[in-house]
């Protein structure tokens, strides 16, 4: 980035929601502070997507334009997200080390579920509130399985297609859910696509 003087712009709002080693921001990498502009919020660690806060770290000269950027593109962060989040970025490493155990929990949990599902094949994620099981051919396509989920088994999950090309045959989960309603989630889940690997001979 240096050598052509161009600028990288990083969205890192799981970078605080890791599982294993602790994460290095780009920003941190040599030469890369003065051509990194970083956005952070707390949509994904602390589980507050609808207040629409979050910040940007860059270089001054960047932040110095970024008012005129949002004068065109978004409104003032509501009065209550504001209050909700004063101590936002604060002295928090108790809240996020508690935050990353219960999640660390909840995904064991839900992998050790899902892998021994027939028709599905599923990675755990190093670091974020989901998982992304891919399908196997014959079980159908991401979205068909999308539906059959919501339908009976009361699950609504994203089809993998809707994040892009290379998400298509897969689906993605979100375990971020309280201890009492999450085995049965994943009971739900782990029965339906059973019974459709069955169904469609895949369960072999």
């Amino acid at each position: 980035m240096k050598k052509y003087d161009a600028y990288v712009l990083v969205d890192e709002l799981y970078s605080r929601l890791v599982f294993g080693d602790e994460f290095c921001h780009l920003a941190a990498q040599p030469d890369m502070r003065d051509h990194c502009i970083t956005t952070l919020g707390t949509s994904k660690t602390e589980s507050m997507s609808g207040f629409r806060v979050g910040c940007v770290v860059a270089p001054e000269t960047l932040i110095a334009a970024l008012p005129e950027v949002l004068e065109v593109t978004a409104l003032r962060a509501s009065s209550y997200a504001q209050y909700s989040l004063l101590d936002w970025l604060g002295p928090d490493e108790s809240f996020i080390a508690e935050r990353v155990t219960k999640l660390r929990e909840l995904r064991d949990l839900t992998v050790s579920r899902l892998e021994c599902v027939p028709g599905i094949d599923i990675t755990s994620p190093g670091g974020t509130a989901y998982v992304f099981p891919r399908l196997r051919k014959p079980l159908g396509d991401d979205f068909e399985v999308a539906e059959v989920l919501v339908r009976d088994a009361g699950v609504l999950v994203y089809p993998g297609l809707s994040f892009g090309p290379s998400g298509s045959g897969g689906f993605r989960l979100c375990f971020a859910q309280a201890d009492s309603v999450m085995p049965g989630i994943l009971d739900r889940v782990a029965t339906t696509l059973t019974r459709l690997s069955i169904k469609r001979g895949t369960h072999a």
